[in-house]
C-alpha cells in the first residue's frame, strides 16, 4: 500500500479499537487523530485526513442509455428512419458534444425498436 493510502485510511484506538478522529492541536500546529471513547490521541502521518477516488469506466455512458427508448418523459418522433433496422418512431433530446473546440449541442436519436435500440446523432442540426 503506498503512503497516500495509506494516510487516508481509516484509523482504529490503539486502547480500545473504537475509530479515531481527525482534531487540530491549534498550539502545536499540528493534526492530531483521537478517540471519542478514551481520549487516547496520536499524531497524525500526513496532511491527508480523508480520500474519496471517484474512478469513471468509458462503458457507463452507454450502459445508462439501454433504457432511453422506454422513458416517456423524452420526446418522440415519426420523422426519422432508423439507419439500422428503419424503424419509424426514435426518441430525441440534445447532448452536449464533449470534446468539441466550442460548447455545442447535438441532436441525439434511439430507435424505438426494442430490439434495435440504436443511437445516432444528426449531425447537421448541431446547434
Amino acid at each position: 500500500m503506498d503512503q497516500a493510502a495509506d494516510t487516508s485510511s481509516v484509523r482504529f484506538c490503539a486502547e480500545c479499537n473504537n475509530m479515531l478522529y481527525p482534531r487540530e492541536d491549534r498550539s502545536a500546529r499540528q493534526l492530531l487523530f483521537f478517540c471519542k471513547n478514551c481520549d487516547h490521541q496520536e499524531p497524525a502521518v500526513g496532511h491527508i485526513v480523508s480520500r474519496n477516488d471517484i474512478l469513471f469506466k468509458g462503458q457507463s455512458k452507454q450502459r445508462g442509455r439501454v433504457d432511453l427508448a422506454s422513458d416517456p418523459t423524452l420526446p418522440r418522433t415519426s420523422r426519422v428512419k432508423c439507419p439500422r433496422c428503419t424503424h419509424h418512431q426514435a426518441v430525441f433530446f440534445h447532448e452536449r458534444e464533449r470534446y468539441a473546440d466550442a460548447p455545442s449541442l447535438t441532436l441525439s436519436f434511439v430507435c424505438c425498436n426494442i430490439s434495435c435500440n440504436f443511437q445516432w446523432k444528426d449531425v447537421s442540426a448541431t446547434v
